[in-house]
């Protein structure tokens, strides 16, 4: 009895051990300011990896899918702030989706304020429509992305346009990542500084679930091989114990 007592704490104290490692990753704070009363793209990220290790997966980047509803749309432009100790923009890794791509995959919208787990990058962008102008402007800590079409494109509903890679500065895991966003405040990994957009039918489009910023969060590296260390050692004495 006093063995299966000892092994049951000792199971509680790894598994608070390890969710307590992971509540404890350093804050970090909202360092840029974006106007209240700007229109918005919805932004959601997904994570580029590989796989390592059997079933782990290795992530390298990010990939932040943008999406503007609206009728008639002939030209969009933004601008994106990133953090560049963390994060290199990959403009050959960029593209366009859905209607405003020759080539591109077409993901659902899934916007949404808050925290989630950040998903694994399933899809490719594609190359801009035939007869459009596209620019990709990086000057090292934000990217502007002008697009101009050569006819209108009407988008009735939610539906992605672009999509800009970003090469992550430090390699992660999918399983520990997720990604907060936000609709009225910066972000510390990303900030939507300014969109917008000119169409036939209306002035501005900015998205019904607007992303002001976001944050990717992941475990330090020590942490991450901490946590994993723990997890072996439990099923580990699980199977001794069974």
């Amino acid at each position: 009895m006093k063995t299966r007592i000892a092994f049951s704490s000792l199971i509680s104290l790894l598994l608070y051990s390890a969710t307590s490692l992971f509540f404890l990753l350093p804050s970090t704070s909202h360092a840029l300011v974006i106007p209240g009363d700007a229109d918005l793209a919805s932004l959601v990220a997904y994570a580029a990896c590989r796989e390592e290790g059997g079933t782990r997966l290795k992530c390298t980047g990010v990939a932040l899918v943008v999406d503007p509803p609206a009728p008639g749309i002939t030209s969009i432009s933004m601008t994106l702030g990133y953090d560049p100790g963390k994060w290199t923009f990959n403009d050959s890794k960029s593209g366009y989706l859905c209607d405003f791509s020759k080539n591109g995959a077409c993901p659902p919208p899934t916007a949404g304020v808050g925290t989630s787990k950040l998903e694994q990058l399933m899809f490719e962008a594609g190359s801009p429509l035939d007869g459009s102008t596209s620019t990709f402007t990086d000057n090292g800590n934000s990217v502007t992305i002008d697009y101009i079409l050569q006819s209108p494109i009407s988008s009735t509903s939610e539906q992605n346009f672009l999509m800009l890679f970003f090469e992550s500065a430090t390699p992660f895991d999918l399983a520990s990542a997720s990604a907060t966003y936000f609709s009225n405040s910066a972000g510390s990994d990303f900030t939507q500084h300014s969109f917008s957009c000119s169409t036939t039918t209306q002035s501005g489009c900015g998205s019904k679930t607007p992303i002001s910023g976001l944050i990717i969060t992941v475990p330090e590296p020590e942490i991450a091989s901490l946590l994993a260390l723990i997890l072996f050692v439990l099923s580990r004495l699980k199977r001794l114990h069974s």
